[in-house]
């Protein structure tokens, strides 16, 4: 971002746009960047620490007195007195984004050079590409922004705890999985609460409760969203960590195609992604947080429901592997299906299984089915000996008339 008011400050024009689900780190990165812009002589409008944005603010940036209003709120020419722009708008969507046009960022003489941040979430409409209207001629980047790395979030962690976390907080925090404000919001609540102890010079868990504080913080996030994409979140919550797209579409009334422009608007609050097919909840800590929103005896009714209708749901013969390092010819297990396979090697049976992963024995009967079909076994002892061998999973049997 140096670079780039630096470029601009020479007189070209340039766009930015920053990549990042809510709570990442982007109104933090935004305010670091006005504070600079502000030291290196920018007009700066828009963005978190300014009340004006948008349309408005390409009106004051238009009244500032060091260049001439024109027509459409933007300078006619450049002058000797004119200041270099800093312009922040949320999304190419923004008026004020879309109201520049290509003239004002040329920075060819007819308007001031300017920088352009323009703000997105993962999943919106054309994210990860430029917006088409400001950018003919400028110079243009992408930034995204994406979790913490392991380190960065324990010394984010030793820095809001005052010491570092004790192995038994660890768990807890990695559960964010390196989300900046699940980080802050869990631990800040966690002290205010007494729900942590600094003993040792380490800060121990006293007990494993979701703080208010980071309720009502993810709460305040959902309200963004429509109240079909907050129910999807909240009856997938409940249902566990991978989405299974046939259940909750059972379960929620409607059909599979009916489901994919909610599930699209759910990419764009973070707490979902999706690898080779699979969809899940990006953190562990947030999918607790959204599913004990719901009542524990509404949440007891929808997993029942979904057991219900999981017997008549289509069992896919074979899934993609995920993830890297596995042998060829290993079908990876996702984390569900992992947690099963251990406890069978470890002979619980189905309500063992299901008391210990907090789910129903028909849900443990079901996930068994699943992975029975899908490397070809008709037994606990065949299914252990081919996770044990790396076995492929059989192919789906393909009718003729298909």
């Amino acid at each position: 971002m140096r670079a780039l008011l630096e470029y601009v400050r020479r007189g070209g024009s340039s766009l930015l746009v920053l990549n990042g689900p809510p709570g990442v780190g982007k109104t933090r990165l935004l305010r670091a960047c006005r504070s600079l812009a502000a030291g290196m002589g920018f007009h700066v409008t828009g963005g978190p620490s300014g009340p004006e944005s948008g349309a408005r603010g390409a009106q004051q940036w238009a009244r500032c007195r060091h260049t001439p209003v024109v027509r459409g709120g933007y300078p006619a020419r450049r002058t000797s007195a004119a200041r270099p722009v800093l312009m922040i708008a949320d999304g190419t969507g923004h008026p004020a984004a879309e109201g520049a046009g290509a003239a004002g960022l040329r920075g060819d003489g007819h308007g001031a050079p300017v920088l352009w941040i323009v703000t997105r979430r993962p999943g919106d409409r054309g994210a990860g590409s430029m917006p088409a209207g400001p950018t003919a001629g400028a110079h243009t980047e992408l930034v995204s922004l994406g979790p913490l790395p392991g380190p960065a979030a324990s010394q984010l962690a030793g820095d809001l705890l005052g010491v570092p976390p004790a192995a038994s907080l660890g768990p807890l925090v990695r559960s964010a999985s390196g989300h900046p404000r699940l980080v802050v919001e869990l631990l800040l609540g966690m002290l205010e609460e007494g729900s942590v102890r600094i003993a040792d010079g380490a800060a121990h868990l006293v007990r494993d409760e979701l703080p208010a504080r980071l309720r009502a913080r993810v709460a305040l996030t959902l309200e963004e969203y429509s109240g079909a994409c907050r129910q999807l979140l909240r009856v997938a919550a409940v249902l566990g960590g991978e989405l299974e797209c046939d259940v909750l579409a059972a379960v929620l009334r409607t059909s599979p195609s009916d489901l994919l422009p909610v599930l699209e608007e759910a990419y764009t609050t973070g707490m979902l992604g999706s690898d080779c097919g699979r969809t899940a909840f990006c953190h562990e800590l947030a999918r607790r947080v959204v599913a004990a929103s719901v009542p524990a005896s509404l949440r007891r009714a929808l997993r029942e429901e979904a057991d219900r209708v999981r017997p008549a749901a289509p069992v896919a013969a074979a899934e993609a592997p995920v993830g890297g390092g596995t042998p060829a010819g290993c079908a990876v297990l996702n984390e569900r299906q992992s947690h099963v396979v251990a406890l069978v090697r470890a002979g619980l049976t189905n309500r063992q299984i299901a008391s210990q992963l907090g789910m129903s024995p028909h849900t443990v009967n079901y996930h068994l089915r699943k992975l029975f079909t899908r490397f070809g076994v008709r037994s606990r002892i065949g299914l252990l000996r081919a996770v044990e061998e790396g076995r492929d999973a059989v192919p789906p049997v393909v009718s003729s008339g298909q």
